[in-house]
Parts: structure tokens; C-alpha cells; sequence
């Protein structure tokens, strides 16, 4: 077996521990939270809010970072981050410090393990066969919450939600070795050569044949089209990510089984790595994209209007994972293939802003409605 599908298992790993402790769990973490604190669902939803806009600014940074610097130290970095920062927050008592928690370490973590540095890693191992790769990796994404959301709700009914949080931080440790262990940069660096067959290298993006400045990048209206196609899709997947326990709870249904829905959610998008990489094989990236937002859609619309049919309920939320899970596979794809490897990373890193600016207002808009309008 190649050592490239090392780094697969690399990737899918820290993307799977970064997103069952940082993203997934802080949908069944919020409810708590807010009775221990007590504060509205408003104020509790300003921490994925803090999480949202640090992302924007750690996005491009990272983006930058995966040319200039090895890979290793900076997804190092970011696991030690998460669990300092979780081994914190378990020990507060304020909805500022856990703001600080998510905003600052949670933050850091999920950008370099869940980021442009693990897409860059496989970017670099892969020539052939990459879009495969990538959503073999992002799997990890998905099923951190298909598995995670019920363990993760258990312990917090069984344990409460400081001891759930000091399981994350212990977690996010045991990744730093397995990274500094298995996170080479490139296939050179270990005097190896990437995986399959290359692919024509793209056409320069840059002026002159040169690589693109920021600036350049910037202005491409190529780059904004994708990151706000991402963000809309984005904004609906937060909202519904950190709400839809809620929606199952304020229905009557058990909370165990409330949990199931967001488990849907992150199944339909695994699902949905398979799916759209087949259906964009055949009608090519951006129409599966306006398919996946339409699945989207859907979803969302059913879970507002069936919401006290249980099973129906089911159903919409994987709907709607099938969609949400598409986006970022989908993303990856069309920047890889309008920038090429050598500058995926400062794009990419630079979509995440422009996607960040929709998404993060996806959960306090819909904490707000509940708040306000009891619905």
C-alpha cells in the first residue's frame, strides 16, 4: 500500500476527533451549558458565534502557513491547543471564558486539524485519484457526529458536561504523537513520489505566469462565487448542527432520541461523500453543488413543518445531511481545479472568510427565533 493512504487515515482521523469535540458536540453541549450558566439560548449561541469568526481569521492564515512552513508542528500546534483549552473550560463558570475557549484554542484546533493543512496534506500526497482521497478523508467529518452526538449526550446526562469536556481534552492529547508520528508534508520530504498519475497542471492564476498575490485572489470573482455559495449552505448546516436537539426536545421527544436527528444529519453527510463524488463525475461540480443546496432546502423545510413526526423528523435530517455534507468536498474541488495544488492553500484558506461572514449567523438567528417566537 502506498504510504499515501497513511496520510488518508491521518487526516480522517484528526478531522473525525477535531469535529466530534469541537463542532459536532457543541450542539449537545449548548443546552446544558446554558441551564448551568443561566443565560438564554441567544447569549449561549454567541460561543459557536465566537467559534465562526476566529475561523475566518485563522482560515487564511493557515492558508498561507501550509507554503511557507511544515504541516507536522502546525497540526501539532492546534490538537495541543484543543486540549488546553478544553481541560479550561471544563473548569469555568463564565459564557466569556467558554467564548474564549471556542473563539481562541477550539478555533485554532479545528483550522489546522480539520482545515487547509490536512486538504494541503493530501493535496501534496495525491496526483491521482485526489477527489477520491479527499472525500475518503472528509468521512471523518461526517461520522464524528453520527457516532459522537449520542456518546456525547450520554456522558453529559451521565457525567454533566465539565468531565464530557475533560474526555475532549484528553482526546485532542493523544493526537499530538500520532500527528508528530505521521504528518510528513510531502512525499519528498521522505524521498517517496506522490500517488498516481499527475493530472495537466493548470493555467497560470497569477499575472505574468507568477503565483497570485492575495490580492489577486481577492479579486477573482471565481473565489467569491464559491465561498458565498459555501457560506449560504453553511449558515443553514451551522444553525441546524447546534439547534436541531433542540427542535426534537421542544417537540416532547426524549432527548436520547432528539440526539438521533443531529446523528442523521452527520449520516446523510457522509452518505453524501460517496453520492455527490459520483454524481459530480457525471455532471460535473458546480451542478452538484445547486443539488446539494436544494437537498438543503428540503431538509429544512420538513424539519420546520413535520416537527412533531418523529419519524418524518429522521428522514428530513438526513435530507439535509446529504446536502450539507456535499459542500466541502464540493468546494475543495472546484478550487483545486481552477488554482491547481501548488496554490489550493492560500485559496482555499482565503474561502473561508467569505463563507465565515454567512455562516456564523446561522445559530444565533435561529436561537433568536426560538428565544422570541417560542418556535
Amino acid at each position: 500500500m502506498h504510504p499515501a493512504w497513511r496520510i488518508v487515515g491521518l487526516v480522517f482521523t484528526t478531522q473525525f476527533v477535531a469535529n466530534a469535540v469541537g463542532f459536532y458536540g457543541l450542539g449537545v453541549v449548548l443546552d446544558p451549558l446554558a441551564r448551568d450558566l443561566g443565560v438564554s439560548r441567544t447569549a449561549i449561541s454567541a460561543i459557536p458565534l465566537a467559534l465562526s469568526i476566529s475561523g475566518a481569521v485563522i482560515g487564511p492564515l493557515m492558508g498561507r502557513a501550509v507554503v511557507r512552513f511544515p504541516i507536522r508542528p502546525i497540526m501539532a500546534v492546534g490538537a495541543g491547543a484543543v486540549a488546553v483549552s478544553f481541560f479550561v473550560m471544563a473548569r469555568s463558570h463564565s459564557v466569556i471564558a467558554l467564548q474564549l475557549g471556542y473563539g481562541l484554542g477550539v478555533a485554532l484546533g479545528l483550522g489546522s486539524l480539520s482545515g487547509v493543512p490536512p486538504s494541503a496534506l493530501i493535496v501534496n500526497w495525491f496526483e491521482g485519484r485526489r477527489a477520491f482521497a479527499l472525500g475518503i478523508a472528509g468521512i471523518g467529518i461526517s461520522l464524528a457526529g453520527a457516532v459522537m452526538t449520542p456518546i456525547t449526550t450520554l456522558a453529559v446526562e451521565s457525567f454533566g458536561w465539565r468531565t464530557t469536556f475533560d474526555g475532549f481534552a484528553l482526546a485532542a492529547a493523544l493526537l499530538v504523537p500520532i500527528v508528530l508520528w505521521l504528518a510528513v508534508t510531502r512525499p519528498a520530504d521522505v524521498g517517496l513520489e506522490p500517488y498516481g498519475p499527475g493530472e495537466a497542471p493548470p493555467p497560470p492564476t497569477g499575472s505574468d505566469g507568477r503565483a497570485p498575490t492575495t490580492v489577486e485572489l481577492l479579486r477573482d470573482p471565481r473565489l467569491w462565487s464559491i465561498g458565498v455559495a459555501a457560506g449560504f449552505a453553511f449558515m443553514a448546516g451551522t444553525a441546524v448542527i447546534t439547534h436541531v436537539k433542540t427542535v426534537g426536545t421542544d417537540a416532547g421527544i426524549d432527548p436520547v432520541d432528539a440526539s438521533i436527528l443531529l446523528s442523521m444529519v452527520a449520516g446523510g453527510a457522509a452518505a453524501a461523500k460517496v453520492v455527490f463524488g459520483l454524481l459530480a463525475a457525471r455532471i460535473g461540480e458546480r451542478a452538484s453543488l445547486l443539488v446539494a443546496i436544494a437537498c438543503e432546502a428540503a431538509g429544512l423545510i420538513a424539519l420546520a413543518e413535520l416537527r412533531h413526526a418523529y419519524a418524518a423528523l429522521v428522514v428530513a435530517a438526513g435530507v439535509f445531511g446529504l446536502g450539507m455534507g456535499a459542500v466541502v468536498p464540493l468546494m475543495q474541488a472546484l478550487l483545486a481545479r481552477i488554482y491547481g495544488p501548488t496554490h489550493f492553500g492560500p485559496a482555499s484558506g482565503l474561502a473561508v472568510p467569505i463563507l465565515t461572514i454567512f455562516q456564523a449567523f446561522g445559530p444565533p438567528l435561529l436561537g433568536y427565533a426560538v428565544d422570541t417566537q417560542g418556535d
